[in-house]
């Protein structure tokens, strides 16, 4: 299996390889299991809390990315023991909304309950929880593609993952604009006439939203409400590079006509003072 997810922590897109039997993940997922069982008491321990926390969090992406996509075979007791153990850690406080998504090989009937999840989650206040919403809404889209054991998402949580970023709303903006990258990258297919244009709407306004100011003008930009601040738009402007590039090349690839935002993206990242930015178009 080979996923791309864009990772805030990294500002990287990482490209995994995973091949994993059905008794291998069993094993792996008894020994998570014990883990659980032995270090969650801690969790209410102020001094090992967050340092537990963050171990338990990368668990999480275990059970998503290798546990729970291999359990299709598996025998009921063993996708019993995983649908247990995600769902006491969501009933610890973990954000599980990237692994979600992966339980529907241990319940099909959980489907509607998994895309309301996702949905709210894509619109939460907390940055966790959307960038969970859109790592589970790419994997949906992914394994859903190509594998009958999943049934692919509703048509609406890709429309509202692009919503995101073209209302650019925060948090979790870099998470949206990085993995619809990805997917235009990996899964261009999925992406519809409209879904394209609106995302060319929102690099329209993202030339401005991510360009430094000069010097001077910065204490004066700081002290306004902005969407992305100053410290940030590097990132940003990297992340709009990106997905301008990607965009360029499908409408080419699909022979169609390029529109005149994606040409001016390729003439600022020609000359933009941010060498990560000159460095986008290849």
């Amino acid at each position: 299996m080979e996923l791309f997810l864009y990772s805030p922590k990294t500002k990287k897109k990482k490209k995994r390889f995973v091949d994993w039997t059905t008794d291998e993940v069993t094993q792996l997922l008894k020994k998570a299991l014990d883990w659980w069982n032995d270090e969650k008491g801690e969790l209410q321990d102020g001094f090992i809390a967050d340092t537990i926390s963050e171990q338990f969090s990368d668990l999480v992406e275990l059970m998503a990315e290798v546990i729970l996509p291999r359990l299709a075979d598996a025998e009921e007791e063993t996708k019993t023991l995983a649908g247990s153990l995600l769902s006491e850690m969501e009933q610890s406080g973990f954000c599980v909304l990237s692994a979600l998504p992966m339980t529907l090989v241990i319940d099909s009937n959980s489907y509607d309950e998994i895309a309301r999840k996702l949905r709210v989650g894509l619109n939460s206040m907390k940055e966790e929880e959307v960038r969970g919403s859109t790592f589970g809404i790419f994997r949906w889209l992914v394994h859903g593609s190509r594998q009958s054991a999943y049934p692919a998402p509703p048509d609406d949580l890709l429309n509202e993952l692009v919503n995101r970023v073209v209302t650019r709303r925060q948090p979790g903006l870099d998470s949206a604009i990085g993995q619809l990258s990805v997917i235009v990258l990996r899964l261009p297919d999925l992406l519809n006439e409209f879904q394209m244009e609106s995302l060319c709407v929102a690099l329209e306004y993202l030339i401005k939203e991510t360009e430094l100011p000069k010097r001077q003008d910065r204490e004066t930009i700081s002290g306004l409400c902005i969407t992305i601040p100053i410290n940030d738009r590097p990132e940003y402007r990297k992340l709009a590079a990106d997905l301008a590039y990607r965009l360029f090349s499908q409408f080419t690839s699909r022979n169609k006509e390029v529109p005149q935002i994606l040409i001016n993206w390729k003439e600022i990242c020609q000359n933009d003072p941010l060498p990560e930015v000159r460095g986008v178009w290849r």
